[in-house]
């Protein structure tokens, strides 16, 4: 019953997705974006060209005295101006793929547990697999999403991007985020573990599948941000991420205060990182809150 409501509730989270993609469109069209995207594709089908995949123009200061164009397609007229479109592709894109795996996830989660159920006796045994799963999934739970790109940015890439944008001054150093990941990466299977224990050593049950949602909301959202290089669409979607993990911590602390208290630093990062990625986009024009589907012409 547990598992069914935690699957009912992930359901729901997921749709907000769609809700804040929304939002964010018709928050964007009302105070006219100041940066607009070139043609952005989703990760599935994105490839890179000569000028490479993020192509951004900010519009001059002061008046236009032509039309500026940003990526236009071939054949428009000066006269023209192409209206802002939503890649609604692009967001049945993310919500496909958050579902399915969450929906991979717990049909894992049940299998393992029917697995450990008739084959494994010893219970330290048990419980060391199960860190080893939690440990594995705070780090690789992408492997459950087969159609999206997930990929944490590297090093030298992270060192490269911030390069061609603004950003606050108390930005961690890229070296740092290595280190803080990993940590967090040992608190959430510590913390998992734990919650295990006092769900009579199963894995398939409702905090454990809220802790899942979080962290297919995070995968998609690295496509979004580290993959897709969309800054506006990525401020919708790590809204999404706060969330889930709070949802997370609070899950938890109903299961053992403990076990919420060790993954309440995973949502304290979240919430830094969440400033921290609105206040990158708010420094670097204002993209669209939403993926955008085509490139526009500006005139005035």
């Amino acid at each position: 019953m547990k598992s069914s409501v935690a699957l009912q509730n992930a359901l729901v989270l997921t749709c907000i997705v769609s809700h804040s993609l929304c939002y964010g469109f018709k928050f964007t069209q009302t105070y006219a974006p100041s940066l607009v995207p070139a043609r952005h594709q989703s990760c599935a089908t994105q490839k890179q060209g000569k000028g490479g995949i993020n192509n951004f123009m900010i519009p001059r200061a002061g008046k236009f005295s032509k039309l500026e164009r940003l990526n236009a397609s071939p054949g428009l007229d000066e006269g023209r101006s192409d209206a802002l479109q939503v890649d609604w592709s692009a967001i049945g894109l993310y919500i496909g793929a958050t579902s399915v795996q969450i929906g991979l996830i717990s049909l894992f989660l049940k299998v393992a547990d029917f697995v450990m159920e008739q084959y494994i006796s010893n219970k330290l045994a048990k419980k060391g697999i199960v860190i080893a799963f939690f440990a594995f999934m705070s780090l690789k739970s992408r492997v459950f999403s087969p159609f999206l790109d997930n990929s944490r940015p590297s090093l030298k890439s992270e060192k490269s991007n911030r390069q061609k944008r603004k950003t606050p001054s108390w930005t961690p150093p890229p070296i740092a985020f290595p280190f803080i990941w990993l940590t967090i990466a040992c608190l959430r299977a510590t913390s998992s573990t734990m919650v295990w224990e006092a769900k009579n050593c199963t894995l398939l049950n409702a905090p454990v599948l809220s802790f899942m949602l979080h962290l297919s909301i995070g995968d998609t959202w690295n496509c979004i941000n580290n993959v897709e290089r969309r800054m506006g669409a990525s401020v919708s979607a790590v809204i999404l991420v706060w969330l889930s993990v709070i949802n997370a911590v609070r899950m938890y602390w109903g299961v053992s205060k403990t076990a919420g208290l060790v993954l309440l630093p995973s949502a304290i990062w979240i919430s830094i990182a969440t400033v921290l990625i609105t206040s990158i986009w708010n420094l670097n024009g204002k993209e669209p809150l939403f993926p955008v589907k085509k490139s526009i012409e500006i005139k005035q």
